[in-house]
């Protein structure tokens, strides 16, 4: 197993500390999830999570595609 050194913004540093605490991991395991993602593209956009989700608690909709315009539409 390798290891990395990085250098990170002391905000972003914070954050990101805070965002692994509140879900119960490590910083570590925050980036090493964050790289499998990238690597295996599992990264899907807006628009398939929305379908996903849809999909996963039965919403129907007359029209399961969305435009940019109508996902940001205020």
């Amino acid at each position: 197993m390798k290891s990395i050194n990085i250098k990170i913004a002391d905000e972003l540093y914070e954050k990101s500390l805070a965002y692994a605490e509140k879900h119960g991991t490590t910083l570590n395991e925050v980036v090493v999830q964050f790289l499998k993602k990238m690597v295996t593209g599992d990264n899907h956009s807006l628009s398939q999570k929305l379908k996903t989700l849809q999909s996963q608690i039965g919403v129907q909709t007359r029209n399961s595609s969305f435009t940019r315009d109508e996902l940001y539409e205020r």
